[in-house]
C-alpha cells in the first residue's frame, strides 16, 4: 500500500511541475538610484511581484489594471525595507497596469506597456518621506497583445515580456522609475541600473528533490518494519 501511495505521490508531483513553474506570481529584482537621499543614501535595490497570467482586454481598449495580492513592490534603502503591498484594508497600495500603445508615426505599429506602481505608503523616520515608487517598461516587440483581437478577454503570459531589454517611451534603457517624496505627492524621475528575473528552482531540481524525498520516505518505512521493538 505504501509503495502505491509513493508512486501516486511521485506522479502527481511530476505532473504538477509545469504549473508550478509557469503559474502564480513572478518576481523581478532591480536596482537603481533615487534622485534624493532616503535614509542617508540614494542607492536602492528591490523587487516587484506581479501576476504571471493576468486576464486582460485585447488592443483597442484602455488596458488592464490589477491590484490583487500578487502585486507588490519592495525597496531596500539604507538598511531599511519599504513595502508597497495590498491588504483587504488597503487594496489600492500596489497596482499592475498592462496596455498596448499605438505608434503615432508608424501606421499599424504598437508596443507593450507595463507599469508597476506603489503609493499611499508613509515611511516613518525618513527625510524626506518616500511615499510612492513606480516602474514603467515598454517593449516594441508587442508580444503580449499580438494574438488578441480588439475587445477580447484572454489570459496572457507576462513571462513573454522581456523586462531586461525594455525601454520607456523616451528610449531610456531598461525603463523608467519614479519616486514620490513627501505628502505633497511630487513624483520625480529615478534611475534603474538593473532588472532581472528572480531565480527560481529549475524543473530538474524540483524532480530531483521530489525523488529524494519519496526515496527517504520509502527507506524510513522499510527501516521501521525491520527494526525489532523492545520488550520489558
Amino acid at each position: 500500500m505504501f509503495n502505491r501511495l509513493s508512486c501516486a505521490l511521485a506522479a502527481s508531483i511530476l505532473l504538477s511541475i509545469p504549473s508550478i513553474v509557469t503559474a502564480g506570481p513572478i518576481t523581478y529584482d532591480f536596482s537603481g538610484t533615487l534622485p534624493w537621499p532616503v535614509y542617508g543614501t540614494q542607492q536602492f535595490t528591490g523587487s516587484f511581484t506581479i501576476n504571471a497570467n493576468p486576464v486582460v482586454v485585447g488592443s483597442g481598449d484602455n488596458g488592464f489594471k490589477e491590484n490583487g495580492s500578487d502585486v507588490s513592490i519592495t525597496l531596500d534603502v539604507g538598511g531599511h525595507t519599504i513595502s508597497f503591498a495590498n491588504t483587504p484594508q488597503n487594496p489600492n497600495v500596489a497596482q499592475l497596469i498592462v496596455d498596448q500603445i499605438w505608434s503615432s508615426t508608424v501606421i499599424g505599429a504598437s508596443s507593450d506597456l507595463v507599469i508597476v506602481t506603489g503609493g499611499g505608503q508613509t515611511t516613518p523616520g525618513s527625510d524626506p518621506i518616500l511615499t510612492g515608487f513606480g516602474l514603467r517598461f515598454g517593449n516594441s516587440a508587442d508580444t503580449l497583445f499580438s494574438n488578441l483581437k480588439a475587445g477580447q478577454l484572454a489570459t496572457i503570459n507576462m513571462q513573454n515580456f522581456d523586462f531586461s531589454t525594455a525601454q520607456d517611451s523616451s528610449g531610456i534603457p531598461l525603463g523608467a522609475a519614479e519616486a514620490n517624496y513627501g505628502s505633497a505627492g511630487t513624483w520625480v524621475p529615478a534611475t534603474l541600473t538593473s532588472v532581472e528575473a528572480a531565480s527560481v528552482p529549475e524543473p530538474s531540481s524540483v524532480i530531483v528533490l521530489a525523488v529524494l524525498g519519496i526515496g527517504a520516505m520509502v527507506y524510513e518505512r522499510r527501516h521501521r518494519r525491520r527494526t525489532p521493538t523492545g520488550r520489558l
